[in-house]
């Protein structure tokens, strides 16, 4: 093994137990003095030397020019070992003189991981990050762990899940609890799948950390990954066990679906969510018929399913026998983003109507609402549709709601729209009239354009006697020829043109 191969391996270590969260003070002192010297480090360098900044320096998609001159900046790999050696026992000396200080605080974490970070590039030949993985998925491990400190809980309980894909193919998941000397295995399960389903797998998360860079974390709720490549060379990372924006999410969610287990904590910990819900609404009313001078009976019904599986949301409204309306919006991702908006415990409370309130005789409404998640199930909630016997949360819902689906209920280019389907396309000799309107809903005014525009653009036109600039919004775009212009030629103005984009933004 050469010397940049020996003190390759030594940096990757060491980078990975710093940007570990868990790794105790031990494993970074023990053994540490010694491999340092024997890679001919000495703690003689600056211990608090700058490193270049891996956070702002986007090292994950540095050229090899910029990675270069970094590189030359550092001098070489022993000066650089030097420092890392020289902060670590200053480190160590000053925590034996009384310091508050520690290897493993988050300060200390954050320049240990830079200067091994750096250390490694060096050595790894033409600045070539080892931290990012590459190449086919061969196997993986992922623990997800619960933070023991601070958190009281039973000695049945779960405080970490592995999952693990082996090389042979098989998948396993093995479960701890917290024994009298530290974890103890619960249960380990081998998880059925056909080669297919593994390969499957295996390809979606090769597809996702395909060079991917960890972040650096705290200690928390975590997840601890390892994968390993086709020639064995494997990349370790770590993250909060959390939902998160990062599509981590939506990752765990495909690894659950596709194994057919709901238990898994993998990424995101596998947090309860809506998958349903569903609102019905009857109003019963005793209505007077001014022609025949009888009673007669009204019953409207309304039904409202929000369906995460089917991405869905539907309403059915029924106004009798005869008339009823149904529509259907299908949105693969905004109605589970929506479903993921509302709290798990939303409609939990109602302040309810007083013993003495007085009932209409003429009209009953009464509604049900039923919400299913995907651990607790189904919860039904019942009650008089009034603002007492409603969810005091009510109105925000009904509200947020009626704003989700009014974006696709504008009626703006469909085929009712009378902009739509009054619009003309242009022939050879025809001028373009732009109408435009200066103030929403303000009447429009027509003006010679040299340009196309689209409705809802911003211009520029000269208005008023000293022909001052405004700026108007295009409402809509006529094609017509000269003789038949909307407005005397001699007479009409001009739009002047758009606004510039950096003066669109001020506005």
């Amino acid at each position: 093994m050469t010397q940049n191969e020996k003190i390759l391996n030594f940096a990757m270590k060491y980078y990975y137990l710093y940007l570990n969260p868990q790794t105790t003070e031990a494993e970074v002192t023990d053994g540490f003095a010694e491999a340092c010297r024997e890679l001919g480090f000495s703690p003689e360098g600056d211990p608090y030397a700058l490193l270049p900044d891996i956070r702002r320096t986007g090292y994950i998609f540095l050229s090899e020019e910029d990675t270069e001159h970094i590189l030359e900046n550092l001098v070489d790999s022993c000066t650089l070992g030097s420092r890392i050696f020289s902060r670590w026992q200053t480190t160590v000396q000053r925590k034996k003189d009384g310091w508050n200080v520690r290897l493993t605080s988050h300060k200390s974490r954050k320049w240990f991981t830079t200067a091994f970070f750096w250390l490694a590039m060096m050595v790894s030949g033409k600045g070539r990050n080892p931290f990012i993985f590459r190449g086919q998925l061969r196997s993986f491990r992922l623990r997800s762990c619960l933070k023991r400190e601070g958190r009281s809980f039973c000695a049945t309980d779960d405080l970490e899940q592995v999952l693990s894909v082996n090389p042979d193919g098989t998948i396993w998941v093995e479960r701890y609890h917290m024994g009298d000397w530290g974890l103890e295995l619960t249960e380990k399960q081998k998880i059925p799948a056909d080669a297919e389903t593994v390969r499957e797998l295996l390809s979606r998360i090769s597809d996702f950390f395909s060079g991917y860079a960890f972040k650096f974390t705290k200690n928390a709720d975590m997840w601890d990954l390892t994968l390993q490549n086709q020639e064995g060379q494997e990349v370790h990372g770590y993250g909060l066990l959390r939902p998160d924006a990062l599509f981590f999410s939506d990752l765990s969610s495909f690894i659950r679906k596709t194994l057919g287990r709901k238990d898994l904590w993998l990424f995101d910990g596998n947090p309860d969510y809506i998958e349903r819900m569903e609102i019905l609404y009857h109003r019963h009313e005793i209505c007077e018929d001014p022609i025949e001078e009888e009673d007669y009976t009204c019953d409207y019904h309304e039904q409202l399913i929000i369906d995460r599986e089917s991405a869905t949301v539907e309403r059915f409204r029924q106004m009798n026998d005869s008339c009823d309306l149904r529509n259907i919006w299908h949105m693969k991702y905004r109605v589970p983003k929506f479903l993921d908006s509302l709290k798990l415990n939303i409609f939990s409370q109602v302040k309810g109507n007083p013993e003495d309130v007085l009932p209409d005789p003429d009209r009953t409404d009464t509604y049900t609402i039923r919400i299913t998640t995907c651990h607790k199930g189904m919860r039904e909630i019942r009650g008089t549709f009034d603002k007492k016997g409603l969810p005091i949360d009510w109105p925000q819902f009904a509200e947020k709601l009626k704003s989700f689906l009014a974006q696709f209920e504008s009626g703006d280019d469909d085929m009712l729209d009378k902009d739509n389907y009054s619009r003309t396309l242009r022939s050879k000799d025809d001028l373009i009239f732009c109408y435009v309107v200066f103030n929403r809903g303000g009447k429009s005014y027509c003006y010679l354009a040299d340009e196309e525009y689209k409705p809802g653009e911003k211009v520029k036109v000269p208005a008023g006697e000293d022909d001052e600039y405004y700026i108007v919004t295009v409402k809509r775009i006529v094609y017509r020829p000269a003789e038949e212009s909307p407005y005397p030629l001699d007479r009409i103005k001009r739009v002047i043109g758009r606004i510039p984009e950096e003066e669109e933004r001020q506005l």
